[in-house]
């Protein structure tokens, strides 16, 4: 009977710590406890997956890539990071049209700001790819969002070069 106990925690040990749950800061978690189930909160949620900079520039060392080539790249790797990582999420918060007033995705830091019930906030806290969620207040940097780029077969000659989408910076440190 000792030893079907002691297996039974070890193995109850080991599921938890697989287990991957988000990081809820603790203003969040204070914020969740105060408000019923029905309330709508504003969140960020920043996922696990960001784009590795450090290696990147490492690489544009190595190749000696020109530095329009090295804006493209990270520009190119952020964007399709954050669209492939953040595609559960979006279907999750896209399938609760009830329960969630707006969501906006984000590619710089891979991240969606979020106005949900408490039940989706912890429902995304529970999802893998999630790193941590914090209140949509506390976020310093105002990240950039995630814009369509329409193919176009014109030239834009002095512009924007075709394929490139243009980015959207608040001017938040103009004083």
């Amino acid at each position: 009977m000792k030893k079907l106990i002691t297996l039974c925690l070890s193995i109850l040990t080991i599921t938890v710590s697989f287990a991957q749950n988000a990081t809820i800061t603790n203003s969040l978690n204070a914020k969740l406890n105060e408000i019923s189930s029905n309330d709508y909160i504003k969140v960020n949620v920043v996922f696990t997956d960001q784009v590795n900079h450090l290696y990147l520039n490492q690489q544009f060392k190595e190749n000696n890539t020109p530095l329009n080539i090295r804006a493209k790249t990270v520009i190119r790797e952020a964007m399709n990071l954050a669209n492939t990582s953040q595609k559960e999420v979006l279907t999750i918060l896209k399938n609760n049209p009830n329960k969630v007033n707006w969501h906006k995705s984000y590619w710089i830091i891979n991240m969606i700001s979020v106005e949900a019930e408490k039940s989706i906030i912890n429902q995304l806290a529970a999802h893998e790819s999630v790193d941590y969620i914090e209140l949509y207040d506390h976020f310093t940097g105002k990240p950039i969002e995630i814009m369509e780029v329409k193919a176009s077969s014109e030239k834009s000659i002095g512009g924007i070069e075709n394929g490139l989408a243009h980015v959207r910076i608040c001017c938040s440190h103009a004083q």
